[in-house]
């Protein structure tokens, strides 16, 4: 059981714990750090949607570059 939780048989129980606990804290920010881009991916793409193509190529984008701007990997 011991080897399981990251630790040498032997040593404190306490070590490894702290040590899974904090792996499990880091998961739960990297978790919402991502649940948070891909809310905000989804907003951007939302309202560009909503533009018409007259407006997006007033901002010199097409419908098919929504994507890439909402990701932030537009060019332009």
């Amino acid at each position: 059981m011991a080897t399981l939780l990251g630790f040498l048989p032997g040593a404190a129980p306490s070590r490894g714990l702290a040590t899974l606990r904090a792996k499990q804290r880091r998961l739960a920010i990297q978790w919402q750090n991502a649940r948070n881009q891909r809310k905000e991916i989804a907003r951007i793409t939302q309202e560009l949607e909503t533009y018409t193509d007259r407006e997006l190529s007033g901002l010199g984008l097409t419908r098919c570059d929504i994507p890439d701007v909402a990701r932030g990997r537009f060019p332009g």
